[in-house]
Order: structure tokens, then sequence, then C-alpha cells
């Protein structure tokens, strides 16, 4: 996909972040930890190089964040190992974050169409993501199953005892 602005969404554009934007972006995700894991300031050029880092903005703030990755990253996560072993070729959300004053103005699906088209210029024809069940995400599980995800199996990582993921996927 370009790495220009998107269509803009009532005043809100998608573009790929910049380094200058890691510490709101660092800011923005960790509200949301544990619906999201953790990001740490010391993330940014792994993130950066290896991930495809999108951001949301309105009136030039931060109001939401997309990282997508292809398969063929190195990247260590449990959940992309799950697809990784059972789609060869795939675009994987790691995460999106909305902020939650900029919850319910559709800033969600406009970064998953925009995940659907980067999806579909990196030639990656299933699109995938995980939500936790348990503890349960009610409104992001709703959220997949309604934009047309289909629930392709569950994953517990045994080094969370408490934490179970729907696995999704979403041919593209």
């Amino acid at each position: 996909m370009a790495e220009g602005p998107v269509t803009p969404l009532d005043g809100t554009s998608v573009r790929r972040a910049r380094s200058v934007d890691w510490a709101a972006v660092v800011a923005l995700n960790n509200v949301e930890v544990p619906k999201v894991g953790p990001l740490h300031h010391e993330d940014r050029e792994w993130f950066l190089g290896a991930a495809s880092v999108h951001v949301a903005e309105r009136d030039g703030n931060l109001v939401g964040l997309l990282v997508l990755m292809a398969n063929g990253s190195d990247y260590a996560s449990p959940n992309y190992g799950w697809f990784a072993a059972r789609y060869p070729a795939f675009a994987y959300v790691d995460r999106i974050v909305v902020r939650a004053d900029a919850g319910g103005a559709g800033i969600g699906r406009h970064l998953y169409d925009h995940a659907v088209a980067w999806a579909r210029a990196e030639a990656k024809p299933v699109l995938t993501a995980e939500v936790n069940v348990e503890p349960p995400n009610e409104r992001s599980l709703a959220f997949h199953r309604a934009f047309g995800f289909v629930e392709v199996g569950r994953f517990h990582d045994p080094r969370y005892a408490a934490l179970t993921v729907a696995m999704f996927a979403l041919d593209v």
C-alpha cells in the first residue's frame, strides 16, 4: 500500500508510522494492555523495520494504531507462530487500538479496511487476527465476526494461565 495517507474518514486519515510517532504509539497501545500486548520504547526500531505500523490521525492527534506483519517475519509471538504453522501466505493483524474517546466513530473499521487493502497490495490471500476469549473481549469478538472474520481455532499460550485467544481469518 502507498506510504501516504488513505482516504480520510470524517477527518481521520491513516498513514505509516514514523520514528517520531513512537512515544505516542507506545502510550496509546499501553493503555489497552492486557487487551493487547505491551509495547516499549526500545521496540521502536524492530517494529518500524519488521512490521508495517500505521497510525490514524485526526486534527494532528493520534487516535488509532494498526500493526501488521506478513508471513516470513521473525516475530517471536506465539500467536503469529500459530498462523505461520497453518498458512503459507498471510497478513497478520498484531494489534489494533482506538483511543477510548474516539471509539464508536468508525476508526476501527477504517483501520481494518486499511489492513485489507494492505494485505491485497502485499498479495496475501488471508488476513489473520486473534481476540481474547479468556478473559473475554466481547466487543472485539463481535466486531471481527461482523467484519466477516471466521474463527479458525483457539490457542492457549501456557506462559499465560488465564489467557486464551480465538484465532480468526478473513479471505481477502
